[in-house]
This record gives C-alpha cells, sequence and structure tokens, in this order.
C-alpha cells in the first residue's frame, strides 16, 4: 500500500505527459517525463521536488505533477511562508504562456479564466494536504487521549482494589483475631481446669491451632496491606499493660489486683488480647446491666 500510493501518482503524471505532449521527444516532453519521475522522491525532498515540476507545467503544460508536489509539501512542511511562495510560483507558472512572447494583455476575459484557473491549481493540493496533515494529527491526539484514558481507568481500578484489600485487612484483624483469641484463651482455660486427660489434650490443640491460625492471620494480613498499597501500620493491639488505662476510662468502681504471675514477662500476644478482650466485655456487661446503671 505504501508502494503503491509512491507511484501510482507517477505513472499519472507519465500518462498526463504523454496525453498532453504525444510521444515525440521534444522540450515539453522531457521536461513533463523529469517532472514526473522527480515525484519519485517528493516525500523526502518535497521542496526541490516542486521547484523541478514547475518548468513541467510552463513548457510541457502538464498540471498533474505540479499539483501532487505542492500537495506533498503542503502535508509535510506546513510552513505559511514556503507555501504562500509555493502557491505563487504555481501560479505563475500556470498563468504565464510559453514562450512569454505569446501573452496578450488585451485579452482580458482569456487571462481573467486563466488566472482563475491559476488560483485554483495552487490553492487546491495546498488546502487538500493540509487538510490531510490535520486530520491525521487529530487521529493522533485521539490515540493519545485514548491511551491515557486506558491507563486512567487502570489507574482507578488498581486503586478501588486497594481500598477494598485494605478494608479487608482491617476487618479480618480487628474482627477475626479477635475472635480467633477469645478461642485460644477459653481453650488455655479448659486445659488447665480440665481434669480429663483427653479434653486437656483436645483444649491443647485448639490453643495451639489458634495460635497458628493467628499467626497465619497476621501473615496473610501483612499481604494484604502490601498489596494494597497502604503502609501504615495496624492499630496497635491491647495488651495486659493498658488495662489499668481502660478500667480509667471506663468510669467504674474496680478494684485491680496484678500478682507476681500477671507481671510476668513472657505471655504470648494473643493471651494478653484475650485477656484484655475478656475485661473490656466484663466492664461493658457491667455498664449495661448492674444495677443502677442505664
Amino acid at each position: 500500500m505504501r508502494w503503491g500510493s509512491l507511484i501510482v501518482p507517477v505513472l499519472l503524471a507519465i500518462a498526463d505527459a504523454l496525453l498532453v505532449n504525444g510521444v515525440t521527444l521534444g522540450l515539453e516532453l522531457n521536461v513533463s517525463l523529469v517532472a514526473a519521475a522527480a515525484l519519485l522522491v517528493r516525500r523526502k525532498l518535497p521542496a526541490l521536488v516542486f521547484l523541478v515540476t514547475l518548468p513541467g507545467i510552463l513548457i510541457g503544460y502538464v498540471w498533474f505533477a505540479p499539483m501532487i508536489a505542492l500537495y506533498t509539501v503542503a502535508r509535510l512542511r506546513p510552513d505559511r511562508r514556503l507555501l504562500g511562495i509555493s502557491a505563487l510560483l504555481l501560479a505563475a507558472a500556470h498563468f504565464i504562456p510559453w514562450p512569454v512572447s505569446d501573452f496578450e494583455p488585451t485579452a482580458y476575459r482569456e487571462n481573467t479564466l486563466t488566472l482563475i484557473d491559476a488560483c485554483v491549481t495552487s490553492v487546491g493540493p495546498i488546502a487538500l494536504g493540509l487538510l490531510v496533515r490535520t486530520r491525521g494529527e487529530l487521529a493522533a491526539r485521539i490515540e493519545d487521549l485514548t491511551r491515557s484514558r486506558r491507563h486512567a481507568d487502570e489507574l482507578i481500578a488498581e486503586q478501588v482494589l486497594s481500598t477494598e484489600r485494605a478494608r479487608l485487612a482491617r476487618e479480618m484483624h480487628d474482627v477475626v483475631a479477635h475472635q480467633v483469641s477469645l478461642i485460644s484463651l477459653q481453650a488455655g482455660a479448659v486445659q488447665i481446669s480440665a481434669e480429663d486427660a483427653k479434653a486437656r489434650e483436645g483444649a491443647r490443640t485448639i490453643r495451639e491451632l489458634s495460635v497458628r491460625t493467628l499467626d497465619e492471620l497476621r501473615h496473610m494480613v501483612g499481604i494484604l496491606r502490601a498489596a494494597g498499597g497502604d503502609h501504615e501500620e495496624l492499630t496497635p493491639q491491647p495488651r495486659l499493660a493498658d488495662l489499668p488505662r481502660l478500667i480509667e476510662l471506663s468510669a467504674l468502681d474496680v478494684d485491680f489486683e496484678t500478682d507476681s504471675a500477671t507481671q510476668r514477662p513472657g505471655h504470648s500476644e494473643a493471651v494478653e488480647r484475650a485477656a484484655f478482650r475478656i475485661v473490656q466485655e466484663a466492664l461493658t456487661n457491667v455498664r449495661k446491666h448492674a444495677p443502677g446503671r442505664g
């Protein structure tokens, strides 16, 4: 297709030269064929090719090659000054007869028609070339806008997914971890208080699975938050050291006592969180259901 658009105008220009000047070699046919052949390099040297085609319309009376050359100049070199000079040159070459001595100043009607024809011949290719160039630039701009819009949509979709991942991570951390911590604490209590050996073994297994589940949950939450692009730390979970503050905020008359076992380090995070949640729930129940409390 690319070679076709390059060769076809050349063939049409040759046909134009032969139809106008015949097949007998002479000055008119020679300059016309040179103008047609020059069209082969019009895309690389549009301005020079246009100048080469001017003798074809001045001497050989062919119009196709100069118009194609001027169209190429307008499409590839849209400089206003260059286009203006080129239009004047083509109009002059079309208007002035060859030889120049054949010009008749008194033939007003013929000269006027020739001048109009010369103007159309020079302005038409420029207008068409600029139109094709503008359409190409517009198509490229639309393609850029479409690509930018597609990229923006992808970024929005990624942001929505990141937000959803972060929300899921928070919910898993706040809800599931708390429930699993309570299960672990209850299993630990059964393991200590149960008299049956099988019951204690089952409670121990449940507690180990709960602790393992908490570890896997923390790992999963970390992956979700990292994938979601949210690098903020999770809210610190409550520990036994936070109980005095919890009791103070409850505004209840509570006696808080600790022993050496409670203050001894080495308790797992799951156990301390579960103990804190139990005390928190107990204080909430007191506020809701104790006599004299609304």
